[in-house]
């Protein structure tokens, strides 16, 4: 804990004189990864800004591991673009060689995928000539959908439209 100390000299003559030191004890340094982001496995959207941050006697230097995937492993706020689901883990050391650690993980989201249905026959008659299509999808909600070509769709943005084409259509 921090601590003053007195000193008192004394010399031959028995005259003395008296001084204070304090001594602070500065406290350990913290650290702080930030919190656990997901990302997804697309290119445009496969890294994540690290927030680390931290606290302790200056001056303080970071260091990330593992190194795999960032842009700088020694910096508070790089870039990660993990291969997987990763955990990084940050270590702050301070003017002391005091440390702290801390974790976030990175999720990496699979791709989505997608099947479109069975391929179906209509009648060319006014009473056979839809069908309606089925998509089956997975992925990272909310998922998207966007049927092409547009023309005789029902509703070219759900997963499941009505198709009325005037002819033979993929």
């Amino acid at each position: 804990a921090t601590t003053t100390y007195t000193l008192t000299v004394t010399d031959a003559y028995g005259c003395t004189a008296t001084d204070i030191i304090t001594i602070t004890v500065d406290p350990m340094p913290t650290a702080n990864a930030g919190g656990d982001q997901n990302i997804g496995a697309c290119s445009w959207a496969a890294n994540a800004n690290l927030n680390g941050s931290g606290t302790g006697t200056v001056p303080i230097s970071y260091s990330w591991t593992p190194s795999t995937g960032l842009t700088d492993p020694n910096i508070a706020n790089p870039v990660a673009d993990p291969p997987s689901t990763s955990t990084y883990t940050l270590t702050i050391t301070d003017a002391y060689g005091c440390t702290a650690t801390d974790a976030v993980i990175i999720t990496v989201d699979p791709l989505p995928t997608v099947n479109a249905g069975i391929d179906q026959n209509i009648g060319a008659c006014a009473t056979a000539t839809n069908a309606n299509l089925n998509a089956i999808a997975t992925g990272s909600a909310p998922l998207i959908y966007s049927w092409s070509p547009t023309s005789g769709l029902s509703s070219p943005n759900s997963a499941n439209p009505v198709a009325d084409p005037t002819s033979t259509t993929t």
